[in-house]
């Protein structure tokens, strides 16, 4: 495994580097073969806080006050969800801008099932509540439409994902 350097304020886990490699399911090949590789680096601003940073912005996370945390930003789980929803969200505000339909009044709701035995989510149900006078005709459409969502086929066909610990080396340039 070859040895990579870090950014002095990013994954400061002791003297090791997380790193989560995700693959394709098909083939032995590894990303930086066939597929084109984005990194998000995550860092640890204290307490049970963890952030990301990816594509310009900050993911915020943090724990609810009885896992620890303070409750500052939604858990890393929550996210997870909200990505669920909002991405179906997206796909039925695009059917319909692309229609000329009105978005006032429409919305999105999901509600979560758990599994309370082994704490995991058993079901999700996205409804999506359509205003007063909605086009009949493109109910059928905008649950098509949701049902596109990125999010919702990578749980479907789940990338494979390594961990690795690194050692973490000094770069050139922070020596001195």
């Amino acid at each position: 495994m070859k040895q990579i350097a870090a950014r002095p304020a990013v994954f400061q886990v002791a003297p090791v580097l997380l790193l989560l490699k995700a693959q394709r399911r098909k083939g032995a090949h590894s990303m930086t073969e066939k597929t084109t590789m984005s990194t998000m680096a995550v860092s640890f601003p204290g307490g049970k806080r963890v952030d990301a940073e990816y594509g310009g912005f900050t993911v915020r996370t943090d724990q609810p006050p009885l896992g620890g945390g303070e409750g500052t930003a939604p858990s890393p789980f929550d996210l997870f969800l909200a990505s669920i929803a909002t991405c179906a969200g997206f796909y039925v505000k695009g059917y319909c801008d692309a229609r000329g339909i009105a978005t006032e009044g429409l919305g999105l709701e999901m509600r979560v099932e758990r599994d309370p035995e082994q704490r995991m989510v058993a079901g999700l149900a996205l409804e999506i509540r359509l205003p007063e006078g909605f086009p009949e005709k493109h109910r059928d459409g905008v649950v098509r439409a949701a049902d596109l969502c990125a999010v919702k086929k990578h749980l479907l066909h789940p990338p494979a994902i390594e961990i690795h610990a690194v050692s973490m080396v000094a770069s050139s340039d922070s020596v001195g």
